[in-house]
């Protein structure tokens, strides 16, 4: 369902229609491919399959985004819709007396019920808060404003928080200030994963220093254990990343002494080595999109790679933290 309703946000609306009556042989199937901004999305390859017979044929919307089907045999269909660098639309089990609903409702419309049903938690963090959020500003908004004095106010919103947005702003009848300061408050974040992090740390850095109070020889070894392990796992994901010998050489410094400075991942200083090295150019912010779809558009792509090398490093890091915190507290035993 993500792929589907992701593939409805960068489409956005299909319009269906048709000029089959009960008296043809054959039905036509007839609609228009748009995006957000209502303009025309052409070079869109249209399947219709039979469901009976699963004779499928296939349409190229035309300049204007329009696309027709004729011929058709009477039956139910599955429509699905595809354009490069975007996931593929499907609506399956299209009959005759469903094409008049689809040519009255917004397909985005119906595919955001189907995720409100199927998926209610997360539909309601993702999109019914923010309708909630917006019809209370509105409704405060107008109860600032004098009832002799009417007022228009211009609001741009997704289509497809335009239904949602619409109902609450007849069915609300809460303070709407007290709703938009609940829904404004952010949540507090789980501190217990910094401090298990930290604690970690703290437990290695304590076996460094007693092995030191042991034995110098073997507290070096266990700093050089530390060393090796965070700055090889690290640079170990900067190879991975397929990044600039500048980038693995950042990533092997700054892994050791990341807990003297929390703030800043060694993921982090490493990404930024290679986006000053291989400066991200705009052609790859043009392909961005269609890149990423396939996996080797990663390495590719100067804006993704970077990401990637960011991502790869932070996770050798911890994987080296960990490594190293096992290696040194063996050692001691």
């Amino acid at each position: 369902m993500h792929a589907r309703i992701m593939a409805l946000l960068l489409l956005c609306s299909l319009a269906f229609g048709t000029t089959a009556t009960a008296q043809e042989r054959f039905g036509t199937l007839t609609g228009k491919v748009t995006d957000q901004q209502g303009a025309a999305v052409p070079g869109v390859t249209v399947s219709t399959t039979n469901i009976a017979t699963g004779e499928a044929r296939l349409f190229v919307t035309d300049a204007n985004g329009q696309y027709i089907a004729p011929d058709l045999n009477p039956g139910r269909y599955t429509v699905t819709f595809e354009l490069t660098g975007f996931s593929k639309v499907e609506r399956n089990d299209i009959a005759e007396d469903e094409v008049e609903k689809l040519k009255q409702s917004d397909l985005l419309e119906s595919a955001f019920s189907e995720f409100a049903s199927g998926s209610k938690p997360l539909y309601e963090s993702l999109i019914g808060e923010r309708d909630a959020y917006m019809a209370a500003r509105l409704r405060e908004e107008a109860a600032h404003t004098p009832s002799d004095e009417p007022r228009r106010v211009l609001v741009v919103i997704g289509a497809g928080h335009l239904k949602g947005l619409c109902t609450l702003l007849r069915e609300q009848h809460e303070d709407p200030a007290r709703t938009v300061a609940e829904l404004a408050q952010t949540p507090p974040k789980a501190r217990w994963p910094k401090w298990v992090a930290a604690g970690l740390v703290l437990l290695v850095f304590a076996a460094i220093a007693w092995a030191f109070h042991r034995n110098a020889a073997l507290g070096t070894q266990a700093l050089m254990a530390w060393i090796l392990f965070t700055g090889g796992f690290a640079a170990l994901g900067a190879v991975a990343a397929g990044s600039h010998p500048l980038s693995v050489a950042a990533a092997f410094v700054a892994a050791p002494i990341k807990p003297f400075r929390p703030g800043i991942p060694a993921g982090g200083i490493s990404a930024m080595a290679e986006a000053w090295v291989r400066r991200p150019r705009v052609a790859d912010f043009d392909s961005l999109r269609e890149d990423i779809v396939h996996w080797t558009g990663w390495w590719k792509n100067r804006v993704a790679r970077t990401l990637l090398n960011f991502i790869l490093v932070s996770v050798g890091t911890l994987i080296g933290e960990y490594s190293a915190g096992f290696h040194i507290v063996k050692s001691l035993f």
